[in-house]
């Protein structure tokens, strides 16, 4: 028996169909095209450059860019999107066919496509950030041709000075990020001189010229220059201290890195066993999870790995830190760790903010745990928190709807008595998810059927 193919199925763009077309007419259609969209007609020339060698396709792209770069008019909202394609093209061919055949000349062209950021940007409005966003690759592209590229250390260094100098603060520490990894001891010493001697001009410079000397100073293993780029009121707190500890640590000088971090630690945080008070508000401000997780690394290298061990499982206890209980677990023997993962599930279905132990359970992950969880204690969650319940929501859907639907509920009722600005869509959105689960239930037990939910909700509206 014939199986007929499915109608419509030739019309349909595909691979294989548009060959079956022929190269004459595909050929005839690109040039319709061509004479009707400028950005084909480019892409076109650009595809015939590139047959015909790396060195004619470079020269195409490098009269682009000039074209580009000589332009001073502000480009309409309109013409907006033919730009970010016309400069992801240029971009891509570059770091792909040019970058394949011939790495080194890529490297020097996307040097000069960068050249040509502050410009463009000057002259459009890039609210939504796809200009920016097609230069940011570009600089990451940088780091991808380094290795491949070969470029002497020296000239790496002066392509690295040029972009701190002349580039968008972002995209030259970006450009810097990607080139270290080629820059020998001489390279790297003769760049710290000359960062040093660079001219900070506006906030985002100076930010930006502090950040390359850190990246330079841990090239050349200076910590203590690394440390100097940090104020003293930097250093005194757990992120500036983490900072330069974390480095103390790699250099195999584990008593100054405990002291800087002794310095650093707030006055409420136990330093000796048992831990446990002050880490949770340590672990919600900038830089405490990277300090607990030096100071760790310190116990560990002074020898006091039951500390250490203390000091994680503290951190989890007090905060359901599950990276903390992840190096908690590695470090017990095969059959202690399921004892202890076990007895650290239960402690957190108990935990008592239970939306915290809900986030936990569902991303650890323990959905069959989290499910009754919600169950049995979902009276008690915080339906503003939207992010963490909307994680464990998804997390349960699949197996749980009858939780997802509860935590989504928890949400609605949240939004619909709190009132904040986008309520009314808060709501919508998780009404919608819940009625794409209903038909999934088939006993609600005690729980409200949706009628009656919606209409309770009705209600307090």
């Amino acid at each position: 028996m014939t199986v007929a193919k499915p109608r419509g199925s030739r019309r349909t763009l595909t691979h294989a169909n548009l060959v079956a077309l022929g190269a004459e007419r595909l050929a005839d259609l690109a040039l319709e095209l061509a004479d009707e969209q400028p950005v084909v007609k480019r892409r076109l020339r650009l595809e015939l450059a590139a047959a015909a060698g790396p060195d004619v396709l470079a020269g195409e792209i490098d009269k682009a860019l000039a074209t580009m770069a000589s332009r001073r008019g502000r480009v309409p909202w309109r013409k907006y999107k033919a730009l970010v394609l016309d400069l992801d093209l240029q971009r891509r061919l570059i770091a792909g066919q040019l970058a394949k055949a011939a790495p080194a000349l890529a490297f020097d062209l996307l040097g000069r496509f960068l050249g040509i950021a502050e410009d463009v940007l000057d002259r459009v409005n890039d609210a939504r950030g796809e200009v920016e966003a097609v230069f940011a690759a570009a600089a990451q592209d940088v780091g991808d041709l380094t290795p491949s590229a070969d470029i002497p250390p020296p000239a790496l260094a002066q392509f690295a000075l040029k972009a701190l100098r002349d580039l968008e603060p972002r995209l030259a520490v970006a450009v810097l990020a990607g080139v270290i990894q080629g820059l020998d001891p001489p390279a790297v010493s003769g760049l710290r001189q000359a960062v040093a001697a660079l001219d900070p001009r506006g906030p985002n410079a100076r930010t930006h010229l502090r950040l390359a000397s850190q990246m330079l100073a841990d090239a050349a293993g200076d910590v203590a220059s690394y440390a100097a780029t940090l104020s003293p009121r930097e250093t005194a707190t757990p992120w500036g201290s983490a900072q330069v500890a974390s480095r103390l640590l790699a250099a195999g000088r584990p008593e100054e890195a405990m002291r800087v971090l002794q310095a650093g630690a707030p006055p409420s945080l136990r330093l000796e066993p048992p831990f446990g008070k002050g880490l949770p508000p340590l672990l919600r401000q900038p830089g405490g999870p990277e300090w607990i997780s030096a100071f760790e690394a310190g116990l560990e290298a002074a020898g006091r790995k039951d500390d250490a061990q203390a000091l994680r499982w503290a951190a989890f206890e007090t905060a359901l830190s599950a990276p903390h209980l992840r190096a908690f677990l590695k470090r017990l023997s095969d059959f202690d760790d399921v004892v202890a993962e076990d007895r650290a599930l239960a402690l957190a279905f108990d935990f008592p903010d239970a939306t915290q132990a809900l986030d936990f359970l569902a991303s650890w992950p323990a959905v069959n745990l989290a499910a009754q969880l919600v169950l049995a204690r979902g009276a008690q969650l915080d339906g503003g928190r939207i992010e963490a319940l909307e994680r464990a929501a998804q997390a349960l859907e699949a197996r749980h709807p009858l939780a997802a639907t509860l935590v989504r509920r928890a949400i609605v009722e949240a939004a619909v008595r709190g009132r904040p600005p986008e309520w009314r869509e808060v709501v919508k959105y998780q009404v919608a998810a819940n009625e794409s689960l209903e038909g999934q239930i088939a006993d609600w037990g005690d729980v409200d059927s949706p009628a009656r939910f919606r209409e309770r909700v009705r209600r307090m509206v």
